[in-house]
């Protein structure tokens, strides 16, 4: 039995995602039709969702949203939902309207806080389905903060799910695996190419039939885990790795195999994991997100070197690597209605210039103390068109096309 999440105005709130807006979208006062390449909306996100509906339905790879966190205060979002309805009417027919957006292969990832996060995956769950949900990740977000009555946060998460978790592609991090400090790890090397020596034996395998064997050494010896314990692969696949040139054998007075006497082995086992096998078969990525690349700091400092001083600016590199995670490619969109700064339009130039994102932000006014020196910045919708020019200007290669974006106002 599926158990769902009541609140008061939850029904009405369902309802509004299939309610159109009164205004249209426009440009200069001129009606147009959203319906390819890169875009700025300004406006509620509720009726430009809806507005791009019959556009965009079926049709975004991936989106990546950071909304308000029902925090009560009065922070430059302005985050009016102070009660937990309110927040969950907010957020219930624009999740609705996102899944509408989102191809079979698509996926969509939400930056939450703690506080919200067991309510926003009720609601997620309820939306997407429980069986498209996937697992969600941990970011580091500060790492010198003292806050906080009994712990200081330092994180918060990123919640996943699917349109059709059967059509989605399996993840890989190309981002890590093509960075020097991974593959400084693969420094033997031998006739196949560069590899890693991974043991045989590890003492934190479960115990399993038919994986404690003995494994004859190159001195004639031989060799098994102690009582209780395995090796990772069944007998007949060592022998089959073996013949294949995946084994390894390394002398050392320090092994934690036991040798025919039931004393300790003067051999260790190694299987060889190859560099070009392991980034042909991609590295699955890790639901803890620790580089510092992905810290608050990160983005905050981003826009400093910018000359745009605003704090609540989401690390470049967090969206970047989702989206490569995902294969996202040439051609394909990426939707965030949540857009603030605009760091998903620069994250996707930066990333594949060939990818089509659109943005929508509405027109919240932006406290004086975070105004960035530029008259025309007076809302966070200036600010977020503000950096995306920025950003074209600073990533403009003289042999390929100008990056091109319009924008529109829902109005």
């Amino acid at each position: 039995m599926t158990v769902q999440l009541s609140w008061l105005g939850k029904d009405a709130a369902i309802t509004m995602a299939s309610i159109p807006g009164a205004g249209c979208l426009n440009t200069h006062g001129h009606p147009v039709t959203v319906d390819g390449g890169n875009w700025i909306i300004e406006g509620d996100n509720l009726p430009v969702l809806q507005a791009l509906r019959p556009t965009y339905q079926n049709r975004v790879r991936l989106i990546y949203i950071d909304p308000p966190y029902n925090t009560g205060q009065q922070l430059i979002y302005n985050d009016r939902h102070s009660g937990r309805a309110d927040w969950l009417n907010m957020m219930m027919p624009r999740l609705i309207l996102a899944k509408e957006m989102l191809r079979d292969d698509g996926a969509i990832f939400i930056s939450i806080s703690d506080d919200e996060r067991a309510a926003l995956e009720w609601v997620c769950d309820e939306v997407f389905g429980e069986t498209n949900a996937l697992p969600s990740c941990v970011r580091v977000t500060k790492r010198t903060s003292n806050k906080g009555k009994h712990f200081s946060p330092s994180h918060d998460v990123v919640l996943g799910y699917a349109k059709d978790l059967r059509q989605l592609s399996e993840f890989k991090d190309p981002l890590t695996q093509n960075s020097p400090e991974y593959r400084r790890l693969f420094r033997y090397s031998d006739a196949k190419g560069a590899y890693n020596r991974v043991a045989l034996y590890m003492p934190s395998l479960d115990t399993r039939p038919n994986q404690r064997y003995w494994i004859t050494c190159p001195d004639g010896s031989r060799v098994i885990p102690p009582e209780g314990k395995i090796f990772r692969w069944t007998e007949p696949t060592f022998l089959d790795k073996q013949g294949l040139g995946y084994v390894e054998f390394i002398q050392t007075n320090r092994s934690p195999l036991w040798d025919d006497a039931g004393g300790p082995a003067k051999w260790n086992v190694y299987t060889k994991l190859y560099l070009e096998e392991r980034l042909e078969k991609g590295l699955r990525p890790t639901t803890v997100l620790s580089d510092n690349r992905f810290t608050n700091a990160s983005g905050s400092k981003e826009l400093i070197k910018m000359g745009i001083r605003f704090p609540f600016s989401k690390p470049r590199a967090l969206i970047q690597y989702l989206a490569a995670m995902m294969g996202v490619a040439s051609g394909d969109v990426v939707m965030d209605f949540f857009a603030g700064s605009g760091t998903t339009a620069h994250a996707m130039m930066s990333l594949n210039p060939l990818i089509e994102w659109i943005l929508v932000q509405n027109s919240e006014p932006i406290p004086r103390r975070y105004l960035v020196g530029n008259p025309q910045v007076e809302t966070i919708a200036d600010l977020c068109r503000y950096r995306v020019n920025l950003a074209c200007e600073g990533l403009q290669d003289p042999l390929r096309d100008p990056i091109i974006w319009r924008e529109a106002i829902y109005g």
